[in-house]
């Protein structure tokens, strides 16, 4: 899961300034339209997530695919999309991870992460004679060894460097600053829309979230 308002962004900014398929330009006035089209689908929840701990299933799953269709801020409600799947599966059943921490994570490191939650074993990447992609931190030759001469590197920038490199490139272009910094001039608005549907989603998970009451840092250092 990556930091809802960056995704938002980060999906406008693919929709609009990318493939130019969003034909709306203000994403101030279409994000407020998002807003609104939330409390639309239930007041009740939209207002107080809270409340969407207390439905079975049956009522979390119409709220969930309302705001599924919701087409920016729909998708960062994870809440939303994940209590009805917490309704019917058992919790060591989902692996949560942040994008932030996946993208600074080396990669061997992630890779056993996946595969002990899946049981499949790391043994299939180590076998002799194996050649990992060409972004995995490191190639072997035939015995299993570095290849010579190779210099190891990690398979994604660092979150942070990656966010700031996009975010220069949308300011930098005369095509997308407009939108850029409009969205920057909203990202308090949307954080606070943002951080009772978060407390909602730690609140189901408790402990086994494992870091505490925060998803993210700014909600972390907002709440202390």
């Amino acid at each position: 899961m990556r930091e809802p308002v960056q995704r938002t962004w980060s999906h406008y900014a693919m929709m609009a300034l990318y493939y130019k398929w969003e034909k709306q330009r203000d994403v101030v006035s279409l994000l407020a339209r998002e807003m609104n089209q939330t409390v639309r689908c239930n007041a009740s929840l939209a207002l107080h997530p809270s409340r969407l701990l207390e439905l079975p299933y049956a009522e979390l799953a119409v709220f969930g695919r309302c705001t599924g269709a919701i087409k920016y801020l729909g998708r960062s409600l994870y809440a939303a999309s994940l209590l009805p799947a917490l309704r019917l599966f058992r919790r060591p059943q989902f692996l949560l991870l942040r994008t932030e921490r996946v993208l600074s994570t080396p990669p061997a490191q992630l890779l056993d992460t996946l595969s002990r939650f899946t049981g499949l074993g790391t043994s299939v990447y180590r076998e002799p004679g194996l050649h990992t992609h060409p972004n995995l931190t490191t190639h072997h030759t035939t015995n299993g060894q570095p290849a010579q001469g190779h210099v190891p590197k990690r398979c994604y920038p660092s979150s942070t460097e990656a966010l700031a490199k996009q975010h220069a490139t949308f300011l930098a272009d005369s095509s997308g600053a407009a939108e850029a910094r409009a969205f920057d001039g909203m990202r308090a608005e949307l954080a606070r829309f943002f951080a009772p549907f978060n407390a909602a989603l730690v609140a189901e998970l408790g402990s086994s979230w494992g870091d505490g009451e925060a998803l993210w840092e700014h909600e972390r250092t907002r709440h202390t």
